[in-house]
């Protein structure tokens, strides 16, 4: 155990914790703003005949953030789909290079996503919404933040294998995690 925190985590599953636990906040945060936004939509449009003009624009792009940091979340809980029918074939040390390897094509898109991804949104600063009427920077802007977070997530965990010969996937050499991690 490193830090003498008795956690049994290392230094870079802290780091991963502690990243994760506030893009899981911001996440329900960001859920929760799109639930009373609908909420308040309907219930304007039905109940006063007043609809929120700007509502359905917000909505649309703040999904766009929830669907890009989710796949951040989903990345580091390991519930996105994985070639891991073939782990059983594999002794521990192949195992660790399997994964690692498996990680390059994720790991290539993300990085298309952040390079591509800001390119296209600064190059479109200059429009701005119909509703909202802010730069389109900031609905585009979403694509490479959460391309860049689970990128970094990626680095990190792919550094977690390589350094301390953990994997969370196959359950070697991991301390026990909690639900909320």
């Amino acid at each position: 155990m490193e830090g003498g925190s008795g956690s049994g985590f290392n230094r870079i599953e802290r780091i991963l914790i502690f990243l994760f636990r506030g893009v899981n906040f911001l996440l329900g945060v960001m859920l929760l703003a799109l639930f009373v936004m609908l909420f308040a939509q309907v219930l304007f449009r039905y109940a006063f005949s007043l609809p929120l003009y700007w509502v359905e624009e917000t909505v649309l792009y703040l999904m766009v953030y929830i669907t890009m940091l989710g796949c951040a979340s989903a990345y580091r809980r390991y519930l996105h789909p994985r070639l891991v029918i073939i782990y059983g074939r594999f002794h521990p040390p192949r195992l660790f290079l399997y994964e690692l390897i498996l990680r390059l094509p994720v790991l290539m898109l993300m990085a298309v996503f952040v390079w591509y991804g800001y390119r296209y949104a600064a190059v479109n600063e200059w429009m701005r919404t119909s509703s909202l009427e802010i730069s389109f920077f900031w609905p585009f802007f979403g694509i490479p933040f959460g391309a860049a977070v689970t990128l970094l997530a990626l680095i990190l965990d792919s550094a977690d294998i390589i350094a301390y010969r953990r994997s969370w996937l196959m359950n070697i050499n991991v301390p026990e995690m909690d639900d909320d991690i």
